[in-house]
């Protein structure tokens, strides 16, 4: 019992003293709460699209320690409907098996830019739809991500 009473403050303080260590030691802190990931729009940038008179080009900035999923990529016209785009043009990607999808290719760090043509009633494209998803290296993988994007009008 005398032995319990010398411990006992010692473990009243200890949790104090918990967030301290994880201040000066920033890989303890990583171990105590898990991997710092950046939020999503940070991690991967959707940038402007751009156009010309054949095409829309869609572009990322992906963060450094992130990567997307090419299979993941997905790009639908809203308006005007009835409104279509060629095949989605971009780098092979780099091959990786997933724990959760397989073998499929990735984009890590870096720019990625997608060249969608334009095909039938699609010269006047003004809104479309940008699915996408992907996963830090650090293990945490964020779920699908959809955005409404405007498309500016076409320069003569």
């Amino acid at each position: 019992m005398r032995s319990l009473s010398r411990l006992l403050p010692l473990l009243l303080v200890l949790p104090c003293l918990l967030p301290l260590a994880a201040q000066a030691d920033p890989l303890l802190k990583s171990k105590i709460e898990g991997p710092q990931v950046l939020p999503v729009d940070a991690a991967f940038e959707l940038m402007p699209v751009e156009r010309d008179a054949h095409a829309l080009r869609v572009s990322w900035f992906i963060s450094k320690g992130y990567y997307l999923y090419r299979e993941r990529l997905q790009f639908r016209v809203i308006e005007p409907q009835g409104s279509t785009l060629g095949k989605a043009q971009m780098a092979a990607g780099e091959r990786h098996n997933d724990p959760d999808f397989g073998n499929v290719h990735i984009y890590r760090g870096g720019n990625l830019v997608v060249t969608l043509p334009l095909m039938a009633r699609a010269e006047n494209v003004r809104k479309l739809e940008v699915r996408y998803q992907g996963c830090a290296e650090a293990g945490v993988c964020y779920p699908p991500q959809t955005h409404i994007v405007d498309i500016p009008p076409a320069h003569p």
